[in-house]
């Protein structure tokens, strides 16, 4: 009785694991928290690093990398954006990059916005 028990009740199991579909694993994203940046103040000086980060990667390798940190706010009173094109070190020579050391990758897709209150949030994009 005992072997026609144990074959109906893990049958079943067997049957849900082979139906149940793989894409779920193979479409999996790696979150990675806590990585140090740095990014501009509201005045254009380089901001003390936090650890205040957040990265996404997905299968195909796009990633997004979000940084939060707390900066001193800009003397005008209005809030900053900085971009490739439009930040402190930007001379039209070189692009001014958003490097992600962990994925070993710079990428010309960021933006940095440091409100009036000097909270700022950096962007990065890598597709």
């Amino acid at each position: 009785m005992l072997a026609i028990i144990i074959p109906a009740l893990i049958l079943p199991v067997i049957a849900f694991m082979i139906l149940t579909p793989v894409a779920y694993a193979n479409n999996a994203a790696l979150v990675i928290d806590g990585q140090s940046c740095s990014a501009f103040d509201g005045n254009g000086g380089i901001a003390d690093p936090t650890t205040a980060s957040h990265m996404v990667v997905t299968h195909v390798g796009n990633a997004l990398y979000t940084c939060k940190m707390d900066v001193t706010p800009s003397n005008t009173g209005h809030a900053v954006k900085y971009d490739v094109t439009n930040n402190p070190f930007s001379s039209g020579d070189e692009p001014v990059t958003c490097s992600i050391p962990i994925l070993k990758i710079d990428t010309t897709d960021w933006q940095e916005i440091v409100s009036a209150s000097g909270q700022a949030m950096l962007v990065c994009h890598v597709k």
